[in-house]
């Protein structure tokens, strides 16, 4: 406050309630200046501002009468915008007023506002215009502080961050070297990646200040950082062609940072098919909860939803078959198409087609056709003879009809030896009769090792062995691996972290990254140490395990 001693006839008085005022960036502050005329003469009071930029500033009355020992009030407004140009920091300022007429008669105040949403008390001084924040995965973030050495000597402050991965974080200065009363300001920068490793969400985090002259003083900020949802994701469909009433696989990745609820449908234009879902023994349960024996199975006419956490893949188990089977016909295919669509209203789709046949085979009929025929020339021949050769000619017709007979039985044999010889696949799974009885496998079983591949796919396509459901023997099937957890069925350890594809689908680890946690140390180093190959910092102590080599500092351990 500031007041004349000499109360004379041509004073006055000018007084506030404070000298210092914080203003957040994008906030105002209203101060009221209190006037007195001392004089016993009426007069004109103007009023200015000093060391604020003017487009901060704002005065309700620039110019004031007041009466002969008259009171009275002007409201000062300080509006700090956002950004740039409402820099952090503590600006000093005057409020100035003098008597029009009379310039030599002047009155001023002297204060100061800090600009900042937060300011630490203290000798380490750091000022923040806020303390929650948002980004985008992928996007940048840059946070000013304002660092102020509030001590009587010269000192270093060392910059540091906590609850964020620290590849995630870049400074312009990790450190400052700030004199007695100097301030400094520096730029953090935050950039997630865009991947789901930025999970969406609030995350904590805090911003420290170490004095290097004296190491037990430090000054700190908490924050929240909040990152933005973004959707992604990928779908399977295995095999592309299904055999009818045969099981196919539907399976979605979950790219994104978030979990996600999927919509699947199954879309067949022609209207001819019939999908049922299938779910595994033991999973179904009934609308009272409990559990039912076998697999169970439904019929899908609306879409399915499907829930798929951050980084996992889930899979639905389907089978598709014609609405009506043609009597008469070779084999058919029926297309369709699956469409997967996220809660955020994208969109993928893959085509696929289901293979039938008729119910009897065109070689049948053209058989029975030559039977016919062969039998109504014969009628007609013996019709025309003579009485005289009737004994002859029935015994010459008993004759070509058993000649004939036995020559289109021998044909229909001769066909289905044929067709058991190597020309013809019975059971479709690619392979031949003939390949089927060299390899082993069942002519009229299409997956002779129940292990969700067909014959034909193992033996052509993957290498692996038709008669045995784990050709590699890691616990998982080989179909299991093809189909649902996409891994190599020839190699127990498709991802060579040293666990078994059977291991990590057990522990929920993830068989295709050697390192599920990324947290620099393999899934099966991780099981070997003791550690959380599903958490990157076991013992909760902020080091990731990689960063820990026991016995000093042991990731088992947190201090």
């Amino acid at each position: 406050m500031n007041e004349t001693v000499d109360p004379s006839s041509a004073n006055f008085l000018l007084t506030w309630e404070a000298d210092h005022y914080h203003v957040p960036p994008g906030t105002s502050q209203a101060i009221l200046l209190s006037i007195t005329n001392l004089s016993t003469e009426k007069g004109y009071f103007e009023f200015s501002v000093q060391g604020l930029p003017s487009e901060w500033v704002f005065l309700s009355s620039p110019v004031i009468e007041l009466g002969a020992r008259g009171q009275g009030e002007v409201e000062l407004i300080i509006s700090v915008p956002e950004g740039p140009q409402g820099r952090i920091g503590r600006y000093p300022f005057t409020v100035g007023a003098i008597r029009q007429g009379k310039p030599e008669l002047t009155e001023t105040l002297s204060g100061s506002i800090t600009v900042a949403a937060f300011d630490t008390e203290g000798r380490l001084g750091m000022l923040l215009a806020a303390t929650q924040f948002a980004v985008e995965p992928g996007g940048s973030l840059t946070i000013p502080l304002m660092l102020h050495n509030r001590g009587l000597t010269p000192d270093t402050f060392r910059l540091s961050i906590e609850g964020l991965p620290t590849a995630w974080i870049s400074t312009t200065d990790g450190q400052a070297d700030l004199q007695a009363g100097e301030q400094k300001e520096i730029e953090l920068v935050i950039h997630p990646p865009h991947s789901n490793e930025s999970q969406a969400g609030r995350t904590p985090f805090k911003i420290a200040i170490y004095s290097q002259s004296a190491p037990g003083q430090k000054a700190e900020v908490e924050c929240v950082l909040t990152i933005a949802v973004f959707s992604a994701f990928s779908i399977q469909l295995h095999p592309p062609t299904i055999i009818a009433e045969q099981s196919g696989y539907l399976s979605v990745r979950n790219e994104g940072n978030s979990p996600d609820t999927y919509e699947l449908e199954w879309v067949d234009p022609q209207n001819s098919l019939v999908f049922e879902g299938i779910q595994g023994e033991g999973t179904p349960t009934t609308d009272e909860g409990t559990s039912q024996a076998g697999p169970m199975v439904y019929p899908i006419t609306l879409p399915i939803p499907l829930r798929v956490e951050t980084g996992q893949t889930a899979t639905i188990e389907f089978r598709a078959y014609p609405r009506s089977r043609p009597i008469l016909g070779g084999d058919f295919r029926i297309p369709f198409k699956t469409i997967v669509q996220s809660s955020s209203k994208q969109s993928l789709s893959q085509s696929g087609e289901v293979l039938g046949r008729g119910l009897i085979p065109v070689w049948l009929l053209a058989a029975l056709a030559v039977v016919l025929l062969s039998f109504i020339c014969l009628a007609f021949y013996l019709f025309n003879n003579n009485r005289a050769q009737a004994v002859s000619a029935t015994q010459t017709y008993q004759a070509g009809i058993s000649q004939v007979l036995g020559a289109t039985q021998t044909a229909a044999v001769n066909q289905t030896q044929a067709a058991l010889s190597g020309q013809e696949d019975t059971d479709g799974d690619g392979l031949t009769n003939l390949e089927e009885i060299t390899a082993g496998t069942g002519p009229n079983n299409p997956d002779t090792d129940t292990d969700g591949l067909t014959d034909g796919d193992e033996a052509k396509n993957r290498g692996t062995d038709p008669l045995n459901p784990d050709t590699d023997g890691d616990a998982l099937a080989d179909g299991e691996e093809v189909i649902r957890w996409m891994t190599d069925p020839r190699n127990p350890d498709s991802d060579s972290d040293g666990l078994s594809d059977g291991a990590e689908v057990q522990l929920t680890s993830d068989p295709l990254n050697p390192d599920s946690d990324q947290d620099g140390i393999k899934d099966g180093d991780e099981v070997n140490r003791g550690t959380n190959p599903l958490k990157p910092d076991t013992d909760n102590d902020r080091l990731n395990d990689g960063q820990e080599t026991s016995p000093c500092p042991d990731p088992l351990k947190p201090d």
